[in-house]
């Protein structure tokens, strides 16, 4: 059983979707998908399982065409009245709403993006809104969209899912994955960091790319000791990364054998179900 529960909330606006293929409904600014149930209820009522949402702060990317939605949003339902899209009023009305249907805290989608623009982490205003709605919060490490960043070459755009061996059981990847969290972690004060109802820090992770090539388990073995020692550098000591699952022996080793800091999470339904073992999401 799973130490929290995550609801994907979200608009279905990858970067392969064209506008039009869009549906959206008027609730708030994302579609309600609960996308995994993990059955963690307890007749404890202290032994709370905190619940996550998935939150795309995409508000100013180049797809965000508001004026162009099929279902146009209903933003004064929570009080927002103006087009500011970057003040802590417009983080705080969203928040505030996700709390009182009791949310717990955000699954904050981060990744890092093309040259001479700041990766996704959460703004001044954004954590400001954290701070006063009551919610947490957590990374949702995009490592795809990140490995498609630093793969790019001479301005090309690429398709999702580009780097399909981009996770290699050696130290540079560890040490990318350290580095790229660490630029979050910088941006949130340590009283709004998540944990699960075990008391771990959540970071979710996004990756299928899993090098199998060479099946030597210590290599996955020595992977999973450099991510830890390099998260201890900075001052992460007991993480929790609820990763996609995929079909790899790779992540699945991780998964059986780094159970304390490895866990399943079934991201969507309509890809090959590897496990659902312990504290799977």
């Amino acid at each position: 059983f799973s130490g929290l529960l995550i609801y994907n909330m979200r608009f279905r606006m990858y970067f392969h979707c064209s506008l039009k293929n869009i549906i959206l409904h008027k609730i708030i600014i994302f579609i309600l998908i609960v996308f995994s149930v993990n059955f963690a209820y307890s007749k404890d009522q202290d032994n709370k399982t905190p619940v996550f949402i998935h939150f795309f702060d995409w508000f100013h990317e180049n797809n965000w065409q508001e004026d162009k939605f099929v279902d146009k949003f209903n933003w004064e339902m929570i009080g927002i009245k103006d087009k500011n899209r970057s003040s802590e009023d417009f983080y705080f009305k969203q928040f505030s709403y996700m709390k009182s249907i009791g949310i717990d805290a955000l699954a904050w989608e981060y990744h890092i993006r093309y040259p001479g623009k700041e990766a996704t982490y959460p703004s001044k205003e954004a954590i400001k809104a954290l701070e006063r709605s009551g919610l947490k919060i957590a990374p949702f490490y995009d490592w795809e969209i990140s490995a498609k960043v630093r793969s790019q070459s001479d301005g090309k755009l690429l398709p999702n899912f580009s780097n399909p061996n981009s996770i290699q059981p050696n130290e540079d990847t560890a040490k990318k994955i350290a580095d790229d969290l660490a630029i979050f972690y910088q941006k949130i004060p340590s009283n709004l960091i998540a944990i699960d109802k075990k008391g771990r820090q959540v970071i979710f992770g996004f990756g299928y790319g899993f090098d199998d090539s060479n099946p030597d388990p210590k290599n996955w073995n020595n992977f999973a000791k450099n991510l830890k020692n390099n998260l201890l550098k900075i001052n992460i000591k007991n993480p929790n990364f609820y990763w996609t699952a995929k079909n790899s022996v790779f992540i699945e080793h991780l998964f059986l054998h780094h159970r304390e800091m490895f866990t399943p999470f079934h991201f969507v339904l309509d890809t090959p179900q590897s496990q659902f073992s312990h504290d799977s999401v």
